[in-house]
């Protein structure tokens, strides 16, 4: 990118290949830019999957425990699997920070028409 912005033309074509590559070396860095951005308000991909492989096994583990009821083992899971249910969806629905059940909506600003 520096040699491009760098590089001075010497005639009208080189002018305007000059200038299709200063637009092109601006729209490949505001798509870095984005993904940077994005990458800084997401989750990455391998931390969800952790997040989920740990909840399985933690699921597993109360499934396998040996309760001494099997009323008290069956209830332990399903608390277990409730609460793990709950947290995955807090995670992924506040993962994208403008969509989602828990983000706040700016439809009632909207409806004020201020």
């Amino acid at each position: 990118m520096n040699a491009v912005a760098q590089s001075i033309p010497e005639n009208e074509a080189e002018e305007a290949l000059h200038i299709r590559l200063l637009d092109m070396a601006q729209k490949a860095s505001e798509c870095r830019e984005e993904r940077v951005a994005k990458s800084l308000t997401r989750i990455p991909p391998t931390l969800a999957g952790l997040v989920n492989t740990i909840a399985g096994v933690l699921l597993l583990l109360i499934f396998v425990y040996p309760f001494h009821h099997w009323l008290a083992g069956g209830a332990c899971f399903l608390v277990v699997a409730f609460v793990l249910f709950l947290a995955n969806f807090v995670m992924t629905d506040t993962d994208n920070p403008l969509k989602g059940v828990w983000n706040v909506s700016p439809e009632p600003f909207a409806e004020l028409k201020v």
